[in-house]
């Protein structure tokens, strides 16, 4: 019977010890992740990563009120959750692709990608307006925050691996899809009369973005515009990173990265211009209540704006503690930010798993991940709660899933 016990607990440790490690579309912490081996001959990778947060909603509260044919809303409590804060809505999004061949030593591969970043901001004061209401025959007016910046790149890598070190090199055009002006906006007027029974709203936006593409353009975006613009309107950059190898897997990695070569133009200015207005006279008597108003995409001036990549330090290590431990470090010196993490990854007999702790761009993110390798074939799916206060990491007010699928022998 102890020998049967000792037996199960040695398979459980060997089990949950198995060496899981960073993966080749993890080439973001490192450019030499790309050509990591996992498969000895080619590997295509394609991982869209989305990450989305609000602090006022709980999505707990979405969820339990998915199949409920009516829902009850507090706004005093969405407010409350608040804290005095404003209302924040961000999405961070970074797809990418990459095809990668090994010729004994040599990797090469090529790679897209996309990244999203995108975030509007709505004053507490608004929010304080409409929950707690309004003081009549006084105006309210305010601003409102409104930001992006979106890129698109492809590119090429090379590296070389000598005996238990990796040198990567990645090389890549890049232009800018949506980028906004520091003048990024709206702004809203409320008033309230006795003396006409009246209400009137207006809000007003105007957003200026850089970009190589005009307003059609970006309606109506498709793929051979995208690679028209990124061969006349291109900047250049490179990364380089070093990797060293224990047992077959990095355990040890540095790299710059986002080293601007030329920067990419932005030649083209547009504008997000939005009125909307809420109007009602005479509320006693007529009980009118009228909304109107749209958004649009205007062409402005052309603009001569050079957009360059942030410069980045990253660091990781990996160390085996029954499972594996793998703390990484990226540093952007231009943006004084520092972005970290570490993740728990090992595999539970034939299935892997993942969890982890980050903290991206003053958002704090929690982990947990799980997927099948066949070799020839691995998919893998992490989900996780995101939040910009630590201690409410876990109630669910951002959301992140990231997938990934890799074929290959």
């Amino acid at each position: 019977m102890k020998k049967t016990i000792l037996l199960i607990i040695v398979l459980i440790l060997g089990a949950l010890t198995f060496s899981q490690g960073l993966y080749s579309w993890e080439h973001n912490i490192n450019p030499a992740l790309i050509n990591a081996r996992r498969r000895s001959i080619f590997e295509l990778n394609v991982t869209p990563d989305i990450n989305i947060y609000q602090n006022l909603v709980k999505n707990s509260f979405i969820f339990d009120n998915l199949n409920k044919k009516e829902i009850t809303i507090d706004l005093n409590d969405f407010y409350e959750g608040l804290n005095g804060n404003d209302f924040e809505l961000s999405t961070d999004d970074y797809i990418n692709t990459n095809f990668a061949i090994n010729i004994f030593d040599l990797g090469l591969s090529v790679y897209a990608n996309a990244t999203v970043e995108a975030e509007a901001k709505v004053p507490n004061e608004l929010l304080k307006l409409i929950v707690e209401g309004n003081e009549i025959n006084k105006t309210y007016k305010g601003k409102g925050d409104l930001n992006s910046f979106s890129t698109a790149e492809v590119g090429a890598y090379l590296s070389y691996k000598y005996s238990d070190n990796l040198l990567g090199i990645k090389y890549g055009w890049f232009v800018p899809v949506l980028v906004s002006d520091k003048n990024s906006g709206y702004d809203y007027e409320f008033v309230t009369s006795n003396q006409t029974s009246s209400i009137n709203a207006n809000l007003n936006v105007e957003a200026p973005f850089y970009s190589v593409f005009n307003s059609s353009e970006i309606e109506n975006l498709n793929v051979n515009t995208v690679f028209d613009r990124i061969n006349s309107n291109r900047g250049q950059s490179i990364d380089i990173g070093y990797i060293r190898y224990a047992d077959e897997e990095p355990w040890f990695g540095i790299s710059v990265g986002n080293i601007t070569l030329s920067p990419a133009l932005a030649n083209k200015g547009i504008k997000a211009v939005g009125n909307y207005t809420i109007d009602s006279t005479n509320l006693i008597f007529e009980n009118k209540f009228e909304v109107k108003g749209d958004i649009k995409l205007e062409d402005i001036q052309n603009v001569n704006e050079k957009i360059s990549k942030p410069l980045k330090l990253t660091g990781f290590y990996k160390q085996n503690l029954l499972i594996d431990w793998i703390p990484y470090i990226e540093y952007y010196p231009t943006l004084s930010r520092i972005d970290w993490g570490v993740f728990a990854r090992g595999d539970l007999f034939v299935i892997p798993y993942s969890i982890g702790f980050e903290n991206i761009n003053k958002l704090w993110k929690v982990s947990i991940g799980t997927g099948i390798n066949l070799h020839i074939l691995e998919l893998d799916l992490s989900v996780a709660s995101v939040s910009t206060d630590i201690t409410k990491i876990l109630d669910l007010r951002g959301i992140s899933a990231k997938v990934n699928l890799s074929l290959g022998f």
